[in-house]
């Protein structure tokens, strides 16, 4: 599992373990204008006691970054992770690539919303919802599934354009594609000027 910001399953932003994903080929959306982008950027705490920090890079790009330890190696592991962060009509959307350029494994994503510029809730998308509309064939792509005796879990791979996902999205509405309570929130430690 990549970050507990980014995946919001202790999670991307990105990339997940232990976790059903969503992954679409190109990033949802439109680029976010500077002040929504900049809105991010802080040192942020999940309600688990997780300290995680967003800077915005010179490309306009976001990086998340933040210590995990390593119980093997008897040390804290730095993780770092990049995204975009975009929007979608009235959606807020952060894409994480996964692989080095986002061409590996895909974008996964997740909506987000800030409220009074100091918590900041992170929605995972209802893998059921993609699932079914890959397993149908209205949308392109593929599904993997886990399943063992600890680890159930489905990746859907979504092949289709971008466009073709957000008409989906306002076909299905907005609303049953991300589950309906925040998978993580997050509280501002403080805000990088």
């Amino acid at each position: 599992m990549k970050s507990t910001f980014v995946l919001a399953c202790v999670g991307v932003l990105l990339v997940a373990g232990g976790c059903s994903t969503v992954t679409v080929r190109e990033p949802l959306g439109e680029v976010a204008p500077f002040a929504e982008r900049k809105a991010l950027e802080g040192r942020w705490m999940n309600d688990d006691g997780d300290v995680a920090e967003v800077r915005m890079l010179k490309s306009g790009e976001m990086q998340f970054g933040g210590l995990e330890w390593d119980e093997e190696g008897q040390r804290y592991r730095a993780e770092s992770v990049r995204f975009t962060v975009t929007t979608l009509r009235d959606l807020r959307i952060i894409n994480g690539s996964g692989g080095e350029n986002g061409t590996d494994e895909g974008y996964s994503f997740i909506r987000y919303e800030i409220e009074d510029e100091s918590t900041l809730r992170l929605y995972l998308p209802t893998v059921s919802i993609f699932e079914q509309v890959v397993a149908s064939g209205d949308l392109a792509g593929t599904i993997e599934r886990d399943e063992g005796p600890y680890v159930n879990t489905v990746d859907v791979h979504i092949e289709a354009t971008a466009e073709e996902v957000d008409a989906f999205l306002k076909k299905s509405g907005d609303s049953a594609c991300f589950e309906p309570e925040p998978s993580v929130t997050f509280k501002r430690l403080k805000r990088f000027e």
